[in-house]
C-alpha cells in the first residue's frame, strides 16, 4: 500500500512533520528538525539524516486553487540559539529554502517499517523576511517558488521561431 492510499484509511499512524532548512546557497549549512522526539525521547532519524527537535509553529498553511498562494509563517524557538548564528551571519537567512516533509511514525528509521521514500508531497518554501526576533523565538515569512521577488513567468520569451504556432492575434 502507498503513503497516499494509507493516508485516506480512517485508522492511520501518527504523521511526523519534518522540516528542512537549506541555508547553502548562503554560505551555510543544512539545518534539519523536528517539533516531535523520536523512540525513547531521542531525535528523530529519517531517510539516514537526523532531525534535532526544536519547538516550531508554522501558521497560514491555507490551500485554495482560487485565491493567491499562501503566504505562512514559520516561528521557531530562539532559546537553545540553534539558529542564531545563521540569522546573525548569513543576513537574517533570507532566500533559505524551508521543505516540510510528512512520513508516518513507522517509516521512520526506528519505525516498524523503515522506509526513507515513503513520505507525502514535500511543501517548499523560501524565507522572503524575517518578522521578529527576540530571546525566545524567530518569526519568518514565507514563500512560495511562484511568488520570489522579481520572479516572472514563463521564465522564458516565446518567439515564433521557436513555437510556430504562435501569431500576432490578439485573443
Amino acid at each position: 500500500m502507498t503513503i497516499q492510499q494509507e493516508i485516506q484509511l480512517q485508522a492511520t499512524d501518527a504523521i511526523i512533520e519534518l522540516f528542512e532548512l537549506d541555508c547553502t546557497q548562503l554560505g551555510g549549512t543544512i539545518y534539519r528538525f523536528s517539533p516531535q522526539l523520536g523512540a525513547n525521547n531521542q531525535p528523530i532519524t529519517f531517510n539516514n539524516q537526523i532531525w534535532n527537535p526544536l519547538p516550531i509553529m508554522i501558521e497560514g498553511l491555507n490551500y485554495s486553487g482560487s485565491e493567491a498562494p499562501a503566504k505562512p509563517s514559520i516561528t521557531l524557538s530562539n532559546v537553545s540559539k540553534v539558529m542564531l548564528p545563521a540569522v546573525i551571519n548569513q543576513g537574517d537567512i533570507v532566500g533559505a529554502k524551508l521543505t516540510r516533509w510528512r512520513t508516518f511514525a513507522k517509516y521512520l528509521s526506528t519505525g516498524s517499517q523503515p522506509s526513507g521514500t515513503s513520505f507525502l508531497p514535500r511543501d517548499i518554501w523560501y524565507i522572503e523576511r524575517k518578522e521578529h526576533h527576540n530571546k525566545l523565538s524567530i518569526k519568518w515569512m514565507l514563500t512560495s517558488e511562484l511568488n520570489k521577488a522579481n520572479r516572472k513567468l514563463p521564465r522564458r520569451l516565446f518567439l515564433k521561431r521557436d513555437f510556430p504556432g504562435l501569431s500576432n492575434a490578439r485573443i
